[in-house]
C-alpha cells in the first residue's frame, strides 16, 4: 500500500493501485501523485486505458451465473494478501 503523504509514484506503484483509482477509492494526495504521474508517463496512461476497456468488455459480456459471494470474497481476499506481500 502506498502511504497517502508520498507526493511521486513509480509506474509499479501505479499498477498495484489502478483498481483502486478506478473505484475512487484512494486517499486524495495519492489520488493527485497518481494523475501526476500519468500525465509523464505514457505507458502509464495506456495501462489505465487498457484496464478501463477490460473492465468495459468483461461488463458487457453476459454472465451465465453470478459469481458466489463466497468466492468473490475468497479473491478479494487472496488479492489483498497478494498486494500486501
Amino acid at each position: 500500500m502506498i502511504p497517502s503523504k508520498q507526493t511521486q509514484l513509480v509506474c509499479r506503484e501505479i499498477v498495484e493501485v489502478v483498481s483502486d483509482y478506478l473505484a475512487d477509492a484512494m486517499p486524495a494526495e495519492t489520488c493527485a501523485a497518481f494523475e501526476q504521474h500519468l500525465h509523464a508517463c505514457p505507458w502509464c496512461l495506456t495501462y489505465l486505458q487498457q484496464v478501463r476497456r477490460t473492465i468495459a468488455l468483461v461488463g458487457a459480456t453476459p454472465s451465465r451465473q453470478p459469481l458466489p459471494t463466497e468466492v468473490e470474497q475468497r479473491f478479494r481476499s487472496m488479492f489483498r494478501a497478494w498486494r500486501a506481500g
